[in-house]
């Protein structure tokens, strides 16, 4: 990876940043996403803890993250909420544990996580790859 020196590779990497927050999404399904995850700081710090765990391959429960999460990015009943409507959205699932029919964890959808690849496709000025094996990329971690 390349490392930032200059202020050009700073200059460019913001403006990926920028590009990715405000540039006009190719559908209204991709743009309400965007809306989504971009709301406040806690929806964003929820959404990047949520897709970085599930990139990291770990189940987590909807309460794993907003007793990580609560009150230092936000409060309790606002992340419940921003899960609740990502749930109603149809952007996350849960899935019942197979060993412990109490937990239930939270994963991204398919197609949101779709949505969130293209995200940090802009955010990184870097294409997404012809060749990408979607199903490896949004398969659930298999450890429950």
């Amino acid at each position: 990876m390349k490392k930032l020196k200059t202020r050009k590779d700073f200059g460019v990497k913001t403006s990926s940043i920028y590009a990715a927050i405000t540039q006009n999404m190719p559908s209204s399904k991709h743009e309400d996403a965007r809306r989504f995850f971009l709301q406040s700081t806690t929806t964003r710090v929820t959404i990047l803890y949520i897709m970085s765990n599930f990139f990291d391959g770990k189940s987590f429960t909807a309460s794993d993250v907003y007793a990580e999460l609560s009150p230092k990015y936000g409060s309790k009943s606002s992340i419940v909420n921003f899960i609740s409507l990502g749930l109603k959205k149809k952007y996350f699932c849960l899935k019942q544990c197979d060993k412990d029919k109490r937990k239930k964890y939270l994963y991204p959808r398919k197609e949101f996580t779709k949505i969130w690849c293209q995200f940090i496709s802009r955010s990184e000025g870097a294409p997404i790859d012809e060749s990408v094996n979607w199903n490896e990329v949004c398969s659930k971690p298999c450890n429950c």
